[in-house]
């Protein structure tokens, strides 16, 4: 089992936390914003460590919620963030401590932003995300930084009152931008939607040759439930930029002067409307399948990794891992998305 330690201002109090709950890790659907955070842990208050009115307590006389905590697994922070409330159990043994993450805390603000010069969608999220000092994956955010970039789909952001909240502003940007956001491990990461082209680092068989039987489970393949859609209708700053007909532009994106983002010119819309348009195309399944779990911790989200089922009328698919769901400690279940 991983080494899991929990600590309060740099000091480790994992001896007073009975668990820690495993949560199910996911990158949401393209053009969503999902943050996968531990919501609690529960502690071990037999000391009355816990407990904010005995004197014992270093939460004695204190505002719990000023207390940042920090969560590791092999050294690996996996939580970042602080005590929301703490609620000693009835017969005083235990405790449920709520916990509130950075990004949790940043996403729930009003937000205040306006672009210097044009930029991309990938752009904006991680200016904000460096102002509310928001742990980044940098490489997820480079690449689609640079994808828009070479699209010329640029906006510039406009929110000068502070009337939208961050997670309004970061799901218009994730809907806009047919990208996903999701915060994974107390790091945010941006995925903006092309057909994916990553390499397979892992091959799943159940092949009893094999040197190791990793493929646990038969394969559940679902298909990917999309919008119809054969056009779009998008405003820009330079004007409406439509194709299909009437009934066909049920795609719609508010890029013009009335949106927090705007988009700079049609050209740019042009290019937002078709990588929409590529993503609802695409025929994909969503498939589900166990693994062992000792291998499943170490396999990222977004991850490219091979299906060989040969027990069944299946062809070696290549999947990337869209969610990873804890479960005995032996066996995990991944899904993955087709190409």
């Amino acid at each position: 089992m991983p080494t899991t330690e929990v600590f309060i201002n740099n000091d480790n109090v994992t001896k007073f936390v009975s668990d820690v709950p495993e949560i199910v890790q996911s990158t949401g659907e393209f053009g969503t914003l999902i943050i996968n955070d531990i919501p609690q842990i529960t502690g071990i208050n037999t000391t009355e460590f816990w407990d904010a009115q005995s004197n014992r307590s270093p939460f004695k006389g204190a505002d719990v919620k000023g207390f940042p905590l920090r969560i590791e697994e092999e050294g690996v922070i996996i939580f970042d963030g602080r005590i929301k409330s703490i609620l000693v159990s009835d017969d005083g043994h235990s405790a449920t401590v709520s916990l509130r993450s950075i990004i949790q805390d940043a996403i729930d603000t009003p937000i205040r932003y306006v672009s210097e010069n044009k930029e991309t969608l990938a752009g904006v999220v991680q200016r904000i995300a460096s102002l509310f000092k928001i742990t980044i994956d940098s490489g997820s955010f480079s690449a689609s930084i640079a994808e828009y970039t070479e699209d010329k789909a640029f906006v510039t952001a406009n929110m000068v009152n502070a009337d939208m909240k961050m997670i309004d502003l970061f799901q218009q940007i994730a809907s806009m931008g047919t990208a996903r956001i999701y915060a994974s491990n107390s790091v945010l990461f941006f995925e903006a939607f092309e057909i994916s082209d990553r390499i397979s680092l892992e091959t799943f068989t159940d092949d009893i040759d094999s040197p190791r039987v990793t493929l646990w489970s038969r394969p559940v393949p679902e298909t990917v439930e999309k919008q119809s859609a054969n056009g779009y209708s998008i405003d820009t700053l330079k004007g409406n930029v439509n194709t299909g007909s009437d009934t066909d532009q049920s795609l719609t994106i508010a890029g013009g002067p009335d949106s927090p983002v705007r988009i700079v010119n049609r050209p740019a819309g042009v290019a937002l409307g078709e990588k929409k348009l590529r993503y609802i195309n695409q025929l994909q399944n969503r498939i589900t399948f166990e693994v062992p779990t000792t291998i499943a911790k170490s396999f990222p989200l977004g991850q490219a990794c091979t299906i060989e089922f040969t027990t069944g009328d299946w062809d070696d698919t290549i999947v990337d891992i869209s969610e990873v769901r804890p479960g005995d400690g032996v066996a995990t279940t991944l899904v993955g998305l087709t190409r």
